[in-house]
């Protein structure tokens, strides 16, 4: 007898399975739609700007710029608060992609959104940075109205001395921009006498004869040293690398105000580490983007003081969790140091052992504690051509963040095995002793083929291996497979007689993924998140 729901169901990927919602994605092979909710979530946290192995990243970019409009419309003040939530939480590597959908909300909402962005700005803007992003941004979509200008007046307005100071002489200018010309196009009113120095001297500049350092006001002090650092420096007698270590030391200055010819010497380096000379008092995200530069001029070096100090650091959970610094920007700092060289090969170091471990011991210590399922897990990296594109400015490829990211399961629970897959499971020999850099190695060695997503589910399946969670971390674009991924998956539980769930990772901010919305089994979460590990716990114990 003829089954006729075998014929029309037992399709490649290459086809759509009959009674399925269906979509091709960009390899050819037919997969699932994610809500439009939850690729606004992938691409806040996965960005779009890099090109994919399929797609160029305008299109895509342009793709997740019109969804981020239907939902703007749709619910514009939800897209505000998904936008702060997860900027705010540090989840993603970049806050480009909510810099931007802020501008999109700032730009195109109703007056009722527009008020909910501006009011929320400085929650996403945290830095001058971010904020001459926003500006950038903005502006191609809409002129300066009343609303637009008094948003970014409060972006000062809202400051205390101190943290105003901070911002306008550690970031000076970016995108273009500069505070002269966001102050001058929103005219903040200022609130106290400090604050109005402040304003004045951006606007209209100094005098010839500069303010003397008289510590009356010490962020007054600081500012007006910020602004004129090379200045004050000629204008004092004796040693200039002694004056500038005592400058640094007394106002605690960033390292972008110190002339650039200045950082070359360990001294100064010294300095900005630590006013005292024990508790490193540079921010991490600073620490992290300058070891290379401090090993190249000898301040890091084996078994020195700055070396002890930056492990002391980057060794210490609390000072990593209240930094928000991400994961993924610790593991591009591991690799690229690791590497002894820039990505650009401008520059080459002798990298420091010590320096590397304590950059991996932070890699983990960036993820919240998770306390082990007892589950039995089979993560399945992607390891096909199409993960072998980089990250955006880095030298990473997507491979290889998937596979870093598989050691935190590793790490915490006692029953996992990880396999690649392309076309056919690879055997990886990655274990939980492994270190990052030799993670990363093995994937990219192992990067060929084409892509079935339900290969490491067939495979389980032939070997006879009981999984209670398959963790499949890929761009979603499958297509060579015989099987799709949620048909190998309930031929896999019926076969074993086990309720055994999906976690899918993605790594593209496509709308795309293998996880059957209907099943419930199944769960679909972008994959460079620092929560990720959380979530695949609660689901994997059946919470979410």
């Amino acid at each position: 007898m003829t089954k006729y729901s075998d014929i029309i169901t037992n399709v490649p990927q290459t086809e759509s399975v009959f009674g399925k919602n269906q979509v091709k994605n960009n390899a050819g092979g037919y997969v699932f739609t994610i809500s439009d909710w939850d690729r606004l979530n992938r691409f806040l946290i996965l960005g779009s700007e890099k090109n994919s192995y399929y797609v160029k990243g305008s299109v895509l970019s342009k793709e997740n710029a019109e969804n981020v409009l239907k939902l703007i419309e749709q619910d514009g003040c939800r897209v505000v608060y998904e936008t702060v939530k997860i900027s705010d939480a540090g989840r993603a590597p970049k806050n480009d992609s909510a810099i931007f959908v802020m501008a999109l909300a700032s730009a195109f909402g109703n007056a009722d959104v527009k008020a909910y962005a501006f009011r929320n700005l400085n929650k996403v803007c945290r830095t001058a940075t971010h904020l001459f992003q926003f500006v950038e941004d903005v502006q191609k979509f809409r002129g300066w109205g009343r609303g637009l200008r008094k948003c970014i007046a409060n972006w000062y307005l809202d400051k205390n001395t101190s943290q105003l100071v901070y911002q306008v002489i550690k970031y000076k200018n970016r995108e273009g921009w500069t505070h002269k010309d966001t102050i001058a196009l929103s005219h903040p009113v200022a609130t106290n006498n400090d604050m109005a120095y402040i304003f004045n001297k951006i606007v209209k500049g100094y005098d010839e004869v500069l303010p003397v350092l008289d510590d009356t006001n010490s962020a007054i002090d600081q500012f007006n040293l910020g602004m004129n650092f090379e200045k004050y420096l000629s204008e004092m007698s004796g040693d200039t690398v002694k004056n500038a270590v005592k400058l640094i030391k007394k106002y605690n200055m960033p390292r972008e105000t110190v002339p650039t010819q200045l950082l070359n010497e360990v001294d100064i380096w010294e300095a900005l580490m630590s006013n005292d000379g024990e508790n490193c008092t540079m921010p991490i995200t600073a620490l992290v983007r300058n070891l290379a530069k401090m090993t190249m001029i000898g301040y890091l070096a084996p078994l020195s003081k700055g070396t002890m100090m930056v492990c002391k650091t980057l060794s210490n959970k609390e000072v990593i969790r209240k930094s928000r610094i991400h994961p993924i920007n610790i593991l591009i700092a591991l690799k690229t140091y690791s590497a002894g060289e820039g990505f650009r090969g401008s520059n080459s170091w002798t990298p420091v052992p010590a320096i590397e471990s304590a950059l991996e011991d932070a890699f983990y210590l960036a993820f919240d504690n998770v306390e082990p399922t007892n589950k039995r897990y089979l993560v399945a990296l992607d390891v096909s051509g199409s993960m072998s594109s980089t990250i955006n400015n880095t030298n990473l490829r997507s491979c290889e963040v998937t596979a870093a990211m598989s050691m935190i399961l590793l790490k915490t629970e006692p029953n996992v095995h990880v396999v690649g897959f392309c076309d056919e499971v690879v055997d990886l020999g990655i274990t939980k002793t492994d270190k990052l850099d030799s993670v990363c190695k093995k994937v990219v060695r192992s990067n060929w083929g084409g892509t079935d997503c339900s290969a490491a589910i067939n495979w389980a399946l032939k070997n006879n291996i009981e999984v209670d969670v398959f963790n499949v971390w890929t761009d979603n674009d499958t297509w060579c497979g015989r099987t799709h991924p949620f048909a190998g998956l309930k031929n896999y539980r019926e076969k074993m007689k086990l309720d055994t769930k999906l976690i899918v990772c993605a790594t593209e901010a496509t709308n795309f993924s293998i996880a059957d919305p209907e099943d419930k089994g199944m769960l679909d979460i972008a994959g460079f998140d620092a929560s990720v590990p959380n979530i695949i716990a609660e689901f994997s114990k059946g919470n979410i």
